[in-house]
């Protein structure tokens, strides 16, 4: 029940070395957020990535995913760029849309100094 959280939906129906994930951010908590995400299967919503995830993969069986908190933060920012982070390092089928994350790419800053 801890709010602030980056967290994840893994697809138990995929093979475990090629499995589908789903990665997220929320201020509020996991289980309402997961909920939202639910809801949006149950109403049939297109952008659901349950819904594409199933019909694209398990030929429109009911879903099976697990849900967990990734990790919890103190502030939005953080929270926004580790989805970033993790995003970009999953090695499996990402199943979050770049739309949906709204980030640049991350660039890796570098200072220098010059005297005259």
């Amino acid at each position: 029940r801890k709010s602030n959280v980056l967290y994840k939906f893994a697809c138990q129906q995929c093979p475990a070395d090629k499995e589908a994930v789903y990665l997220g951010e929320t201020a509020r908590n996991l289980y309402t957020r997961g909920r939202e995400h639910h809801q949006n299967y149950l109403r049939q919503q297109q952008e659901s990535f349950m819904i594409k995830h199933q019909k694209d993969k398990h030929s429109q069986r009911e879903p099976e995913f697990e849900a967990k908190v990734v990790s919890c933060f103190k502030d939005c920012l953080t929270r926004q760029i580790a989805e970033g982070v993790h995003i970009r390092r999953c090695e499996g089928e990402v199943l979050t849309l770049k739309a949906e994350w709204h980030q640049p790419a991350l660039w890796k800053g570098r200072s220098e100094l010059s005297r005259e």
